[in-house]
């Protein structure tokens, strides 16, 4: 009698056990939040301090030196190719003596290896440029075949832009280079007193462009290579 008694014990305390265990381990709903899915537009902002860069900026300097004029332009104002940007008046008492010309000649000898380079640039942006519309000219047939993928296709297209970006760049470098070298020339026949032009001297704007800053604002004596605007 006992033997059963301790029987049934043995199997009721272990059925518990096992409905604990059970119990425990068995897997419990979960609360979540439910949508329903639709196709829309993702939009993704990305909020960071952004710089402006100017590539092609040019110093506009005192080609002469003289009285310089009260500058009527403003940062911002648009200029034009030959526009006129300062007038300089010749001094009273005759400062352009013999050291005055061979500074004047040194800076027509540094305008004019300074040209040379512009031109130096302008004719490798050339090259670059044919080079890159050869390359895509090359690629063109062998991309409508499968050979070629779009990645690379898209790669030379925008290394044909980077080339032509550079050329228009060397042009304009070329064209101010020029226009530095010109005012120069004529301000040195002023110095050696063969130039027939008379009254002040004028400064006009190689390219066209956007005023960023004016050093001279005031009217004032400036020398040789003083930068302006």
């Amino acid at each position: 009698m006992r033997m059963r008694r301790r029987i049934w014990i043995v199997l009721v305390g272990g059925g518990a056990a096992a409905g604990v265990l059970a119990w425990a381990f068995a897997p419990r709903p979960v609360e979540v939040e439910l949508a329903q899915a639709t196709l829309g537009v993702f939009e993704m902002a990305i909020e960071e301090d952004g710089r402006t860069r100017v590539r092609e900026r040019h110093t506009v300097s005192a080609p002469v030196a003289g009285r310089l004029r009260r500058l009527d332009l403003r940062e911002g104002d648009p200029v034009r190719p030959g526009q006129v940007l300062a007038q300089i008046d010749p001094l009273a008492a005759p400062l352009l003596d013999e050291r005055s010309r061979r500074e004047q000649q040194a800076r027509v000898a540094t305008l004019q290896a300074a040209l040379d380079r512009a031109v130096t640039r302008a004719l490798a942006a050339d090259i670059g440029v044919e080079q890159a519309l050869n390359e895509q000219r090359r690629t063109a047939p062998l991309l409508a075949e499968g050979f070629v993928s779009p990645a690379r296709a898209e790669a030379e297209r925008l290394a044909l832009q980077a080339a032509q970006r550079e050329r228009q760049w060397a042009a304009d470098s070329e064209r101010m280079a020029r226009h530095e070298l010109a005012q120069a020339r004529v301000a040195l026949e002023r110095a050696a007193g063969v130039s027939t032009m008379s009254g002040p001297f004028t400064v006009l704007a190689p390219v066209a462009g956007t005023v960023l800053q004016i050093h001279r604002t005031s009217e004032g004596v400036v020398a040789p290579g003083t930068p302006l605007l």
